[in-house]
């Protein structure tokens, strides 16, 4: 029975980021964090960096960052 599968079998083989872990990761948080108090949503944030939506949320949690509530505008209004 061969167990290799051809070519053009239809599958693709998914590429994922490496992980980041230690001091890069607090740096990569905090570097969000910076952007979002700065007004960028998370949705800006995660598709400037190619990473998910859930993986920004979670760094973020990670440094302390609070959330703005869901439809709050970016920055307070100069008025």
């Amino acid at each position: 029975m061969d167990t290799d599968r051809p070519e053009n079998s239809g599958t693709k083989k998914r590429l994922y980021r490496p992980r980041v872990t230690g001091d890069a990761r607090r740096r990569l948080a905090e570097d969000l964090a910076s952007s979002y108090r700065d007004g960028a949503s998370l949705r800006e944030l995660a598709g400037s960096r190619a990473m998910s939506y859930g993986t920004v949320r979670k760094l973020l949690a990670e440094v302390g960052q609070p959330r703005r509530p869901v439809g709050d505008n970016r920055l307070p209004s100069p008025y």
